[in-house]
């Protein structure tokens, strides 16, 4: 759960195979400032900017480092959410660095930051972002800032957000916010605030019935080395027994990230009955540690159903009964056919399929309205990047 670990130096390779010959760019705070979607926004310590290249070998990584951990039955996504995450470090850990107060800085030291938790509300689809890296691989530039300060009984809580955009064109790809608490600096006697659920994507949603779909059993590395080498996350307390040692611990925490990631290719990954989720916002919040090879049980559960198509998730990863982290999020739905098999059949509307229908999952027919079967044998929708909201 601590921070990440220094960004590579200048004359390194980065994880996306972009040679370093310069830290990211700190400039200052400007007054009326807006964030990429042109809302008002606070960036008191000025901004960090960086950039990395979506390689095609990104998705790929970082599946070889989480999925798998699958068991045999799961086949892993090609591409997550948190693949984005790894090449940000760098201005993560600037925009932390930032943060100055009466001379001095808020951040001392990689073991003074524990990560809290992790938002990411994707504005591409996975489909498009693993296109678009396998074709042309365009640059992603990464903007960052601290956005606040929050006096808590875990600490000083410093709210770093991301802004993901293509360099070519403009177009965002997603919108980040990691949250970290300052040991040391503790000022406050109220728990730390609660993030945005599933990403906070702002798509309407509706209540439904809460229904198991997956449960999985992981183990945890034993190493957390490849891990960090495809990340970029070197801190040594994930990777270090003597700062381990440092720290009071006997051994390397595992990273939270590797098992954010691992939860969402739990929920991602495909079933031997063709069945998958595709994310499109997510959430995390860390409440407890994974210590190297623990067995954590992880169970997706949906809890709600997205207006015009896709479910609300909540993914509960757990050790020995105890609940160590929670994710939520958001799906896009899979491309969907209704077929009339004839005069009197009873239909989606007593099937299994009844609460996506009348959600409006077949999404151009809208909610709650079946295919006519004099007008259409075979109806289709293929979903698409995101609407603005």
């Amino acid at each position: 759960m601590t921070c990440c670990g220094p960004p590579p130096g200048v004359g390194a390779v980065s994880i996306t195979g972009d040679d370093v010959d310069h830290l990211p760019e700190v400039r200052p705070a400007q007054a009326g400032a807006t964030d990429v979607l042109g809302r008002p926004t606070t960036q008191p310590f000025g901004t960090i900017h960086g950039s990395f290249t979506l390689a095609s070998t990104l998705g790929h990584d970082h599946a070889s480092v989480t999925a798998d951990a699958l068991p045999a039955d799961l086949s892993a996504a090609p591409f997550v959410p948190d693949a984005l995450l790894g090449p940000c470090w760098p201005v993560v850990y600037a925009a932390l660095g930032s943060v100055v107060e009466d001379g001095m800085p808020l951040i001392e030291g990689l073991l003074g930051a524990v990560h809290l938790d992790h938002t990411i509300d994707l504005h591409l689809t996975l489909h498009q972002l693993q296109e678009a890296a396998a074709t042309t691989s365009p640059t992603i530039n990464v903007t960052g800032w601290v956005a606040a300060l929050e006096e808590s009984s875990a600490g000083r809580v410093v709210d770093v957000r991301l802004e993901l955009t293509d360099a070519g064109d403009g177009t965002v790809v997603a919108l980040m916010r990691e949250r970290f608490a300052i040991r040391g600096r503790a000022s406050g006697n109220a728990v730390p605030s609660a993030p945005e659920l599933a990403g906070g994507t702002g798509r309407e949603t509706a209540p439904a019935a809460r229904r198991i779909l997956r449960r999985a059993t992981v183990t945890a590395p034993a190493d957390m080395t490849a891990f960090a080498r495809v990340t970029g996350d070197f801190n040594p307390i994930h990777t270090s027994y003597n700062a381990a040692r440092v720290a009071g611990m006997e051994a390397p925490l595992v990273h939270g990230m590797w098992l954010s990631a691992t939860a969402q290719q739990v929920a991602a990954s495909t079933a031997v009955d063709g069945s998958r989720h595709v994310l499109a916002g997510w959430t995390y919040v860390m409440t407890g540690p994974v210590e190297l090879s623990d067995d954590v049980e992880i169970t997706v559960e949906r809890t709600g159903l997205v207006v015009g198509g896709g479910y609300v998730l909540e993914v509960v990863c757990r050790i020995n009964g105890e609940v160590v982290s929670r994710g939520t999020a958001v799906t896009t739905p899979e491309p969907t056919a209704y077929v009339y098999p004839g005069q009197g059949h009873p239909g989606p509307r007593h099937g299994p399929g009844r609460d996506e229908l009348l959600q409006g999952r077949t999404g151009d027919l809208g909610a709650g309205r079946c295919p006519h079967p004099r007008r259409a044998g075979l109806l289709r929708h293929q979903p698409g990047a995101r609407q603005p909201h």
